[in-house]
C-alpha cells in the first residue's frame, strides 16, 4: 500500500486522525522516506531534506539500524523466539519485523508500538489482512500502559520467550526521560530465553559502551557482544554510522553463560 492507497482508506475506521496526520509532516514517514519507502508525502520529503543537510548521513544510518532489526529477528527465530515486541516502531514498512520473521517462520506474533496516533492508525490498515501482527498506541517511556494495553495482553505471553527491538529509537528520548530507567522494566519481565536487541547513537565516546552494558540489567550479550554496527550487519558504514553501537543481549537460564554464543549469519 503506498501513500495514495493509504488516503484512499481515510473515510474509513480512524479516518479523521489519518486526514490530520497527512496535513503535517511525520517523523515516521520522515523514516520511512530515508529507508527509501513510498509511504511518504511532499512534506515528509521536504523536511528530510532538511535531515539530510544537518546530517548527511541520516538515510545511511536509519538503513544500518534496519538491516541490524531484521538481524536481530533472524537471530531470535533461530533460538526459538516466536513473539516480538517491536517498540518505536513507526511505520511497519522497508523491511519491517513481521515480514523478515513471516519468510522463516509462521505464526510468530508481532506487537508494533508507537506513541503517535497517526502513525498506528497508518499502521493498523497496513496490517489489516495480517494475523497475528498489530499495532498499538502506547507510549514506551510508560510500560505499564504497554503490557496492560489488551492488543498487547492478547498476543504476548510473558511466560515464553520474547523478542524485544528496541532498535534507533533512545536517541529521541531526551535526557530527562532517563533511557535506563526506560528499559529496566522491559528487560525485567522477560522469561528465561528472552532476548533483547538494541542500537544506540554512541558517538566516539568509549564510555557508551559500559553506558549501554548496564542498560542491559541481568541480560548477556551474545555474538559480537557490545560492538559497532558495522561489525553486526557485516558492511562497511561512514565513520559517523559506524561508531554506533548495537547488541543482543539473553535472559540465561539459570547460571548458564551465554558469552560465548555466536551469532546467526545473515
Amino acid at each position: 500500500m503506498d501513500a495514495s492507497s493509504l488516503r484512499a482508506q481515510e473515510e474509513t475506521g480512524s479516518g479523521q486522525i489519518l486526514v490530520a496526520w497527512h496535513t503535517r509532516s511525520s517523523q515516521a514517514r520522515i523514516h520511512d522516506h530515508l529507508l527509501g519507502g513510498s509511504l511518504n508525502n511532499a512534506l515528509d520529503r521536504t523536511r528530510a531534506q532538511h535531515v539530510l543537510k544537518a546530517d548527511p548521513l541520516a538515510a545511511e544510518r536509519a538503513r544500518a539500524h534496519r538491516t541490524f532489526l531484521a538481524f536481530a529477528v533472524r537471530h531470535m527465530l533461530a533460538h526459538g523466539i516466536r513473539q516480538f515486541l517491536d517498540l518505536g516502531s513507526g511505520l511497519p514498512t522497508c523491511e519491517p519485523t513481521h515480514r523478515v520473521a513471516g519468510r522463516l517462520v509462521r505464526d510468530v506474533r508481532v506487537v508494533y508500538v508507537d506513541n503517535d496516533p497517526g502513525t498506528v492508525a497508518a499502521s493498523q490498515l497496513l496490517l489489516t489482512d495480517v494475523p497475528g501482527v498489530i499495532a498499538v498506541n502506547a507510549d514506551v517511556r510508560d510500560p505499564d500502559a504497554v503490557f496492560q494495553h489488551p492488543g498487547v495482553s492478547a498476543l504476548v505471553d510473558l511466560d515464553q520467550p520474547l523478542g524485544v527491538l528496541v532498535v534507533d529509537l533512545l536517541h529521541a528520548m531526551s535526557d530527562l526521560d532517563h533511557p535506563a530507567t526506560v528499559l529496566t522494566p522491559y528487560v525485567a519481565v522477560l522469561s528465561p530465553n528472552s532476548r533483547l536487541a538494541l542500537t544506540v547513537r554512541a558517538g566516539a565516546d568509549p564510555r557508551h559502551r559500559e553506558t549501554l552494558r548496564g542498560w542491559l540489567g541481568g541480560l548477556h550479550p551474545v555474538g559480537h557482544g557490545i560492538a559497532p554496527l558495522g561489525r553486526w550487519v557485516g558492511s562497511v558504514l561512514a565513520a559517523g554510522v559506524e561508531s554506533d553501537l548495537a547488541t543482543i543481549a539473553v535472559r540465561v537460564p539459570g547460571k548458564r553463560e551465554a558469552r560465548g554464543e555466536a551469532p546467526v549469519s545473515g
